[in-house]
């Protein structure tokens, strides 16, 4: 009867270990970094402010199950930006296969090239980009989201449109 208590001691403590083990793994996370970048118009400045970001995970059960993405600068003018990249949101999130990002626009003004500046209609808030991407436990995963501001900005009459497309979206 004694050869059985290291046994069950043995067996005891490869349950405590696997049982840390996938806990261990379950609450892993990784690093999400969204950057924003554009394609060149003629304006002086397009300043865009953005209300959420936000990434859904492909393992959830419907669409309502978005998590939120902290915005670490809520601001951008796309102007002064030229073709560099400038960071919107950075968050740790479970480690994953994500397959969409939604953005929210708030508001846009723009300063034309003869000066003025003009506050522009934002008819959908709500972007989102469907481009899968996967976020490693301990690992960082940056996306650039390419806006095309040639395409997203039109003009009807005296006012101005934002309708903002995606020129592409790059995970690395």
């Amino acid at each position: 009867m004694n050869a059985k208590v290291p046994l069950v001691l043995a067996l005891g403590l490869v349950v405590i270990l696997a049982g840390a083990a996938v806990l261990l793994t379950s609450n892993a996370q990784g690093t999400l970094v969204i950057l924003v970048k554009d394609t060149p118009v003629d304006f002086t400045h397009v300043i865009v402010t953005f209300d959420q970001v936000a990434v859904h995970p492909a393992n959830a059960n419907n669409s309502s199950e978005w998590l939120t993405v902290n915005i670490t600068n809520g601001q951008v003018d796309f102007i002064t930006l030229g073709n560099l990249t400038q960071q919107l949101g950075l968050q740790k999130l479970p480690a994953g296969k994500y397959t969409q990002i939604r953005i929210l626009v708030k508001s846009v003004t723009a300063t034309l090239p003869n000066g003025p500046s003009v506050d522009m209609v934002v008819p959908s808030h709500e972007l989102k980009t469907t481009t899968p991407f996967n976020l490693s436990a301990g690992g960082v995963t940056t996306i650039t989201v390419d806006f095309d501001l040639a395409h997203s900005i039109h003009q009807a009459g005296n006012t101005w449109y934002f309708t903002p497309v995606i020129g592409s979206v790059d995970v690395s």
